[in-house]
């Protein structure tokens, strides 16, 4: 059968005065043993490939008994554990035969990191508000820049001589003779370029412009011109490949032919979703089921009043009052609204995925997006239909780029894969291996489905550097198209006096869409405190709603 972990009642924490929804326990007196917290800077050790795990177990209670701690383990592909290690300790692991490191268990930050950017930017690195007026872009191979990638903007051609492009500027191709590609008289092109790649207001800083310009000096073209620029790229492209298509038109089944020439050569296609105010769906290339399709979000996280909206529409990014390169010299900035300024923010964060991982397919790269995406609120759409916005997040280090446990993690067992190691499950609140409900990694999960239920586990945060937390969550119902009734709350307790703090996020029975959602919130008011960090149900009706969580992590870069 499968396994389940769960603890006993706890003593009670104090909820606000105001609160209805009852109690939640205090953390457990006795820790498990996986869970004890060094009290010094850890040591990782990790063992030799092939070695069993049985063999990581008794080295973990031969270092205990010889006076080390052990403070978490590793994952089931890289057998090992961080802790303490002193005297016989350390002396016991060194001459083991199954150890194949032991060394500092090293902090890892992100290489690169803008501060005070551009609200745009400033809003796609993180899940929740406020903002941190930080833009985390990096610099190196796993926290990528774009470097290496390719985005070729069909529009009204680039200035090639903007200084935050200078030297990334490719020549790309005009289908006019007389209105050359490196320049731009109308200057969308160029708006549309920095926020894909410019060095201070776009998002993948070092990638390769490709200009392909299709409009002379005003607004409008012919599907003719739109065609031969895609057919341009599609002949000429060079991989990793991504096509920003900020243009909007009538459904026409030849450039349709075009951009589905161009993706079945591995180009990846992103859309502006339109500025109409209408279904996305009756849009082209919105409309198209390939294309990632971007819609415009204003400051608030609400669709703008412009935006084209619908099922077609696959992510949401800023698009209200952006700034970005200006035409009229190399330093000109100008203000500018539009889907057609959030799909290069998309673009930017595909050739950020694609310098790492370079070989994904478009359909791959499209889904990692959208399950990355922080769901906002059901609005009702202009079809009349009510619709799950996914909201863009380029902080794809932490689905794309990194595996495993990040190096600076507070957590202990955050993928719950060591069971309830660090962990309580309280009020019938399970973490558990079952089958029947799938895990976002490995096979453990753990399930809140009620009210008064609760999982949670004490976090340090560090006094320095930013905090953060993160999480995926899928929410299970039997509640189809019913009102909020079900309801677990995401919330940080006082550690000490067992104070309610925060809320950090509530979902209820509407939240499911039907697959893991990966969440940030921001632990930097906590800075040199113990919390608890908590998830509890607070309403509804015990089995109708099913809040699965997993791969909870803390860290602090």
């Amino acid at each position: 059968m499968p396994a389940t972990a769960q603890s006993a009642p706890a003593p009670p924490l104090l909820e606000p005065a105001e609160s209805t929804v009852g109690t939640f326990g205090a953390p457990a007196t006795a820790k498990s043993a996986d869970a004890e917290v060094p009290t010094a800077a850890p040591t990782l050790v990790t063992l030799r490939a092939g070695t069993s795990p049985e063999v990581l177990d008794g080295l973990v209670r031969a270092v205990r008994r010889a006076g080390g701690t052990v403070a978490a383990r590793l994952d089931q592909d890289t057998l090992g554990f961080t802790g303490r290690l002193d005297g016989a300790a350390e002396a016991l692991v060194r001459e083991h035969p199954a150890v194949a490191t032991v060394e500092d268990n090293a902090m890892f930050s992100l290489a690169g990191t803008q501060g005070k950017p551009p609200w745009h930017l400033d809003r796609i690195d993180q899940v929740n508000l406020p903002l941190d007026k930080r833009y985390a872009f990096g610099g190196a191979k796993k926290h990528s820049n774009g470097k290496g990638v390719r985005i070729y903007v069909v529009d009204s051609g680039v200035r090639a001589k903007h200084r935050q492009l200078k030297g990334r500027v490719a020549k790309g191709h005009s289908v006019f003779r007389n209105a050359p590609a490196r320049k731009d008289c109308g200057g969308h092109g160029t708006h549309v370029a920095g926020l894909a790649a410019g060095k201070k207001v776009g998002v993948a800083k070092r990638a390769i412009i490709v200009p392909v310009r299709v409009f002379k000096c005003n607004a409008k073209t012919s599907a003719r011109n739109v065609i031969r620029g895609i057919n341009w790229v599609t002949k000429n492209h060079k991989k990793p490949a991504v096509m920003n298509l900020s243009i909007a038109g009538p459904p026409n089944r030849a450039v349709a032919r075009a951009i589905k020439r161009a993706n079945k050569r591995g180009i990846h296609v992103v859309a502006a979703a339109g500025n109409e105010g209408v279904n996305a769906c009756s849009r082209m290339p919105a409309k198209m089921k390939k294309v990632l399709t971007v819609g415009a979000l204003t400051r608030a996280d609400r669709p703008a009043s412009f935006s084209n909206l619908g099922r077609c529409v696959n992510v949401w990014a800023p698009g209200q009052k952006i700034r970005s390169l200006g035409k009229r010299n190399n330093r000109a900035l100008k203000t500018m609204s539009g889907t057609s300024m959030a799909a290069p923010l998309a673009a930017g964060t595909v050739a950020r995925i694609l310098q790492v991982q370079r070989k994904l397919k478009p359909a791959k790269v499209r889904r990692l997006l959208v399950a990355a995406a922080p769901t906002l609120p059901l609005t009702r759409a202009s079809d009349g239909a009510e619709h799950v916005f996914a909201r863009l997040y380029a902080g794809v280090r932490d689905d794309v780029h990194r595996r495993g446990v990040p190096a600076s993690s507070l957590t202990t067992n955050p993928g719950f894969e060591s069971g309830a190691a660090g962990w309580t499950a309280a009020n019938g609140a399970v973490i558990t291996s079952d089958s029947s409900v799938p895990a976002a990694r490995g096979s453990w999960k753990g399930i809140v489905s009620g009210p008064e239920q609760q999982i949670y586990q004490p976090v340090t945060v560090p006094s320095g550097g930013r905090p953060w937390a993160s999480y995926r969550l899928r929410v299970l119902t039997s509640r189809k198209g019913a009102a909020h009734v079900d309801r677990m709350r995401v919330g940080v307790y006082d550690a000490t006096t067992g104070q309610f703090v925060r809320e950090l996020g509530t979902f209820t029975n509407r939240s499911a869409t039907g697959r893991f959602q990966r969440y940030q919130v921001n632990l930097g008011p906590y800075r040199g405190q113990t919390i608890i960090l908590a998830f509890h149900g607070v309403g509804g009706e015990t089995g109708r709603t099913r809040f699965v969580i997993d791969d909870v992590y803390a860290a602090a870069k």
